[in-house]
């Protein structure tokens, strides 16, 4: 191979940089892909900060039913003021719509009875934010097993165009220290090599080009992530939420305690980055193996080419060659013998 007066000649920084480059962005291909094809075994969780909020909302919602339970059963001005807040701003349909209706009932029991069936309406009403608290974290169990199917729904379902995606990115320029990604810190020899983590190459595709991928995946995954499970009951759940959080921000002081701050979230946006946060776990496990065993890696339109240039720069065991020992043969082999 190569021409054998160069045999001896070292290979310049710039050479040894362009191929380690040129080996660094297949891995990125590889890894990429192989995490891709894989992408139905992406676990996806539902929003922790949002979740935690509707968690806090049951507390509460529970903690309200006590003392609307204690207040109600006092009778007197409170409870029937309480129970005509309720009976003028309760109803409305989907998920919550029912136990709002439950509140509505109370306070018509409590407009007729006023005093007398204070305690009946504190427990009536206590039953009733404890049912309301019951069906929100009925729902939150739920969500997980939505968002679990996330991997097949989406990313299973767009492996074509999100490998294409994968590719645009990586072909447009990430602006990574090759070097230091197959063969370690400077000055990359054996015991750099060896310290590299082995899941570089995919920590640096999540960390510094998440934000274009999320951003180009999003098109082309639209209709998928909108009729995926995950995004339906998250968007059911949310209105839900609202809804029954404004209603009952009106039982004066005990409404009071339980409204919260309406809950936002582009989900259709979290779903997609959330996909690319999962490839990296499959991504570094490729990683690892081809580390391992560079021969193993598989890129279609370059390997064949230069499979001989790829292997050589990612075997670092004591077989391969040094960073420092590549010489401009090397670099010759790798342009194609020119």
């Amino acid at each position: 191979m190569g021409c054998g007066a160069s045999a001896s000649v070292p290979a310049t920084d710039e050479q040894k940089a362009e191929m380690m480059h040129f080996a660094c962005k297949e891995m990125m291909f590889a890894v990429g892909t192989h995490a891709i094809t894989n992408g139905k075994e992406v676990k996806v969780k539902a929003p922790d900060a949002q979740i935690g909020g509707i968690r806090e909302f049951v507390t509460k919602t529970r903690a309200a039913a006590i003392e609307a339970k204690a207040s109600l059963a006092g009778g007197g001005g409170g409870a029937e003021a309480a129970a005509a807040a309720v009976a003028a701003k309760a109803g409305g349909g989907g998920m919550m719509g029912s136990m709002m209706g439950g509140l509505a009932k109370a306070a018509e029991v409590a407009d007729k009875a006023k005093d007398a069936a204070g305690g009946a309406v504190g427990a009536g009403v206590e039953a009733t934010l404890n049912g309301l608290a019951d069906t929100v974290q009925a729902v939150i169990d739920k969500m997980d097993g939505a968002f679990a199917k996330v991997g097949e729904e989406v990313a299973g379902a767009k492996v074509d165009a999100i490998i294409a995606v994968y590719r645009e990115v990586i072909n447009g320029g990430l602006n990574a220290q090759s070097e230091v990604l197959v063969r370690g810190a400077a000055p990359h020899g054996p015991e750099e090599a060896a310290a590299c983590a082995k899941d570089a190459v995919s920590a640096y595709i999540s960390d510094n080009a998440k934000k274009d991928l999320v951003d180009k995946m999003l098109p082309v995954c639209k209709a998928e992530v909108e009729a995926s499970t995950a995004c339906k009951t998250w968007k059911q759940l949310i209105e839900s939420y609202n809804t029954a959080n404004e209603k009952l921000g009106s039982l004066g002081e005990i409404g009071a305690k339980v409204k919260q701050e309406p809950i936002t979230l582009d989900v259709e946006t979290y779903i997609v980055e959330q996909i690319v946060l999962g490839y990296r776990e499959l991504m570094a496990t490729k990683e690892a193996a081809i580390r391992k065993d560079p021969k193993t890696a598989t890129v279609p339109e370059h390997q064949i080419q230069y499979p001989t240039t790829f292997e050589r720069c990612w075997d670092v065991s004591p077989n391969g060659i040094n960073y420092a020992d590549f010489k401009s043969n090397h670099f010759v082999d790798f342009k194609g013998g020119v």
